[in-house]
């Protein structure tokens, strides 16, 4: 599958919370409370305006995948450091899962992150989603030293890394 990622704007807005709650609702994160689902709608627009949030578009131009990444200085960063962008609010919309879609985003990704001067990705994970399996695919490491509780969530959360530097070098 080709992909097309770019920085999303304002005017994205819609398509990027259509893949989040399709993925959230495909994986009955938020069940039927319709709430739950404005809120996400409303906080996209915000993470637009204040850290990069990036889409991925298949060939006929459907997005089929966001990921929102903060850098340093920026919000939503919970346990990155200061060398490292964090990986926020990976969805693949439910009809492109099993597509390599995750691996393929990371590796457009790669080059722009490492030209934002960060050398490591940073992502924490729940139980509560299906991604335990994707992040060891695109090339994660688990860290289990830096585990952290979400007081928010009530549950221990995964963390994976990946050193971006080594990362673009294998693929050249």
């Amino acid at each position: 599958m080709e992909l097309n990622v770019r920085r999303a704007e304002l005017r994205d807005a819609p398509a990027v919370s259509a893949v989040i709650e399709a993925a959230y609702r495909h994986d009955g994160l938020y069940g039927s409370d319709t709430r739950l689902y404005n809120l996400v709608k409303d906080e996209t627009e915000h993470r637009i305006l204040n850290t990069y949030v990036y889409i991925a578009e298949n060939s006929a131009g459907v997005a089929v995948a966001t990921r929102t990444l903060s850098f340093p200085g920026m919000g939503y960063r919970d346990i990155a450091e200061a060398n490292e962008v964090e990986g926020r609010r990976l969805a693949v919309h439910p009809n492109y899962r099993g597509m390599s879609v995750t691996r393929l985003f990371l590796e457009q990704l790669t080059p722009i992150m490492i030209g934002m001067g960060v050398e490591g990705l940073v992502v924490s994970t729940g139980s509560q989603w299906q991604t335990n399996n994707i992040f060891p695919r695109a090339g994660m490491v688990l860290n289990p030293s830096r585990q952290w509780w979400s007081e928010k969530l009530g549950q221990l959360m995964n963390v994976y890394t990946k050193d971006l530097v080594g990362a673009l070098e294998m693929a050249i």
